[in-house]
């Protein structure tokens, strides 16, 4: 005997073949009475005792059919996947059905009365209100500002809001994410939104956080906000970003295609992005080497990095601008050696968290904040899988690969920069690169780094 829910989400199950529904109770409350499903047709019953047939009453009238009993099982392997997962109703019904007999599928329902079977269940359970033309309409039921941490216990899930407007910011998470944060010295942020804000409304929430540094991208806006509200941290630019940023130059010039397709350009591109892996007081030598050594159609790309990041040589040429990014920000020379993060992938990552969860790319509000539920109860298992003395995981091997070699060619780093005479442009990243295999006192070391 298995258990199969029936449309009404009552218990249904089968035995040899036949399908049985619920009736009654015995009067003593100690046997159950079930009739075939087809009752208006077939009058077999029969009593169950602590779940086993223990009398058959009457034959059926109708043969046994294994293909419709293998058919509900899947019908409610459907209900169940489809408000257990938030995946779409195409893979909900490919997940279920696949390796099926051929005459179980004869007998399931067509794939439009599964998709209506599908939305009609998780409607059932959400009943979430339809979604909002914009944020000023938007009005958020109780049951969507909570989170269940345990089974029984709730508590505030919707941490801040600012209140209806165009802009609106909504902050959600945990009291005890809060706490955590007290304790963390290194914060990372990705997105677009009203910085001043946001953090503002960080501030009241957490009026004594106090960070040592924070990782973002390249966006003026997040660097001023930062610098206002975070006076000590120190502002981290993210090295993931500062290569989109040269692969946009890059497009902007309509070289895309060669530095897709040409190895040695590519390579020219890279190690001009590769100066950010530089000691920050051989800037300028290393700078000046590689304006002397690349060739003229990868200058373009030199003079964008000089401009931003670098700062263009004053009119008397015995000083430099100030850059639109100090070289603190964007250089991760000292990250390296210290094995910091040089990217805030970790704010990617949870981006692509939560759009695995929700598996479509324009979810409603509601579905955004189920989501946002699911991810933390995610993220409370992996805190308390920590707090039990688990190891957390280990990096990619690709990715410490990468790390090892970067640290590998730290003495080389660390020595001044010379300049020398080298071959003409298109030998010179091969004839540097040998050079600082064979010899240790190599001149221009690191400029070849970076492989993004």
């Amino acid at each position: 005997m298995e258990n199969i829910a029936s449309q009404r989400n009552r218990e249904k199950f089968y035995e040899n073949g036949f399908l049985y529904v619920f009736d009654k109770l015995s009067a003593d409350k100690k046997t159950e009475f079930w009739r075939c499903e087809q009752k208006r047709h077939c009058k077999a019953r029969v009593h169950i005792v602590n779940r086993e047939v223990v009398k058959t009453i009457n034959m059926h009238s109708h043969e046994p059919s294994a293909a419709k009993v293998a058919a509900d099982k899947i019908v409610t392997k459907i209900k169940k996947r489809t408000l257990e997962t938030q995946e779409s109703t195409c893979q909900v019904i490919n997940e279920c059905t696949q390796n099926t007999d051929v005459a179980c599928q004869g007998a399931l329902p067509n794939q439009q009365a599964l998709k209506k079977l599908i939305r009609r269940k998780r409607n059932e359970v959400h009943q979430a209100p339809s979604n909002p033309t914009n944020l000023a309409d938007l009005e958020i039921p109780e049951c969507y500002k909570t989170y269940e941490s345990e089974p029984g216990k709730t508590e505030n899930f919707l941490l801040a809001d600012s209140g209806p407007g165009v802009d609106r910011i909504l902050i959600f998470g945990r009291q005890r994410n809060l706490e955590i944060a007290l304790i963390c010295d290194d914060f990372f942020m990705d997105g677009t939104v009203t910085y001043d804000k946001l953090f503002g409304m960080i501030k009241v929430l957490l009026p004594n956080l106090d960070p040592k540094s924070i990782t973002c991208d390249y966006e003026m806006a997040a660097f001023k906000s930062v610098s206002e509200i975070f006076p000590a941290a120190e502002i981290r630019g993210c090295f993931f970003h500062l290569v989109n940023n040269m692969k946009k130059k890059l497009c902007e010039l309509g070289l895309t295609n060669r530095y897709n397709n040409e190895p040695n350009f590519s390579l020219y591109d890279k190690m001009v992005i590769a100066l950010a892996f530089v000691p920050i007081e051989d800037i300028d030598n290393a700078l000046l080497s590689l304006s002397e050594n690349l060739p003229d159609d990868v200058q373009p790309i030199l003079d964008w990095f000089e401009e931003n990041y670098v700062g263009r040589m004053n009119r008397r040429g015995n000083e430099r601008r100030q850059p639109l990014f100090p070289h603190e920000m964007w250089n991760v020379f000292n990250r390296t050696l210290s094995q910091q993060d040089r990217t805030n992938n970790h704010a990617e990552a949870a981006h692509r968290r939560l759009q695995t969860e929700l598996s479509m790319d324009h979810p409603t509000i509601w579905k955004l904040i189920d989501g946002l539920r699911k991810v933390q109860a995610n993220r409370d298992f992996y805190y308390e899988h920590l707090v039990a003395g688990h190891n957390s995981p280990v990096k990619l091997k690709k990715y410490r690969d990468a790390d090892q070699r970067i640290l590998t060619i730290r003495p080389a780093i660390q020595r001044p920069l010379y300049s020398c005479p080298l071959d003409p442009a298109p030998s010179w990243p091969r004839r540097v690169n040998r050079a600082y295999l064979a010899a240790p006192n190599c001149p221009i070391p690191c400029i070849n780094t970076c492989n993004n």
